[in-house]
């Protein structure tokens, strides 16, 4: 069996058997970033252009949800996330959605740590707003001086890193993603639907790790309000990224 990060790409056949678990892994709506660097407890961080992206993507997923049916959600503890996964369960609920949240992964979906000067995580500090609010402000002056950080962190070659070890953040994400299957599987249901409301550190993880795309341009980045469809079935698993269909051995 060949592993996720070396994908073997199957010819899709006519004839599937019903997949266990179909998961839509959704980026956040686009956000004005305000919890950042502004507010660490601002309530409301999407922008118009962000709740219409949501909305969009959850009359997509609505098409795909037997009436009645139960719709499993779970989301990052980050505003935008939660902003966004509130858009998605009004939408399910009143096309007569069953909605249940789970709690369980909730940091695994989280995006990468922002770190101050001594690798602490600032977004811990919510309770000390000053602090944060100081901190915060060092690191946007240090991304200024990276420019590209995001891809730089992607490729591991920041030497005064912003954000998290790489190596380990994808670990986190393949550890949570082979839960999932995992579950699924156990499970055996008929297609149960699963929503994960995250960030695109998370969804660039798992087009590196399942696809093998390769992040080198802000371009190969999935965008805010994107989702990746992924079908569990018994030996493989079949993602729909931007309408291309891939079966991946795992």
């Amino acid at each position: 069996m060949n592993s996720p990060e070396n994908p073997t790409q199957i010819e899709s056949r006519e004839k599937e058997p019903t997949p266990f678990a179909t998961v839509f892994i959704v980026r956040h709506g686009d956000t004005q970033y305000k919890e950042e660097f502004s507010d660490p407890n601002v309530e409301e961080d999407l922008t118009d252009k962000g709740k219409g992206q949501i909305q969009a993507l959850a009359e997509r997923i609505n098409d795909e949800v037997n009436l009645d049916e139960k719709v499993y959600v779970m989301m990052s503890p980050r505003i935008r996330a939660k902003n966004s996964t509130e858009i998605l369960e009004d939408s399910l609920i009143q096309k007569g959605h069953k909605v249940v949240k789970l709690g369980g992964g909730r940091p695994s979906l989280s995006n990468i740590k922002i770190l101050d000067k001594a690798g602490a995580d600032v977004y811990k500090k919510h309770e000390d707003k000053e602090q944060y609010l100081a901190d915060m402000a060092e690191v946007l002056e240090r991304l200024k001086q990276e420019g590209d950080y995001y891809l730089k962190s992607r490729a591991g070659t920041l030497e005064n890193p912003i954000t998290e070890n790489i190596g380990e953040y994808r670990n986190k994400v393949k550890t949570f993603s082979r839960r999932i299957i995992e579950i699924a599987r156990q499970r055996a249901g008929d297609n149960e639907k699963l929503v994960l409301v995250t960030h695109g550190e998370w969804l660039d993880t798992i087009l590196e790790l399942y696809l093998g795309h390769k992040i080198k341009k802000v371009e190969h980045s999935a965008d805010r309000g994107e989702a990746i469809k992924v079908e569990i079935l018994a030996d493989k698993l079949k993602f729909n990224f931007r309408g291309q269909i891939i079966e991946v051995e795992a």
